[in-house]
């Protein structure tokens, strides 16, 4: 999964499970809102959140 690439990458620590606080057996919407937290801290300071917000349509939700 490349969460956990990311994650690790980025220095944190795996946790007991080496699963990185993410669960198994994930949906949809779950899934989607960890990619979307993900990008948030990762993009924060390359002005890709104002994009992102638009093209996910999140200002109308």
């Amino acid at each position: 999964m490349w969460l956990k690439d990311i994650r690790n990458r980025a220095g944190i620590t795996a946790g007991a499970d080496g699963m990185y606080m993410l669960k198994t057996g994930m949906t949809k919407e779950e899934m989607r809102k960890i990619i979307q937290n993900e990008r948030q801290v990762e993009l924060a300071f390359e002005e890709h959140r104002y994009w992102d917000i638009r093209r996910w349509k999140l200002l109308w939700m």
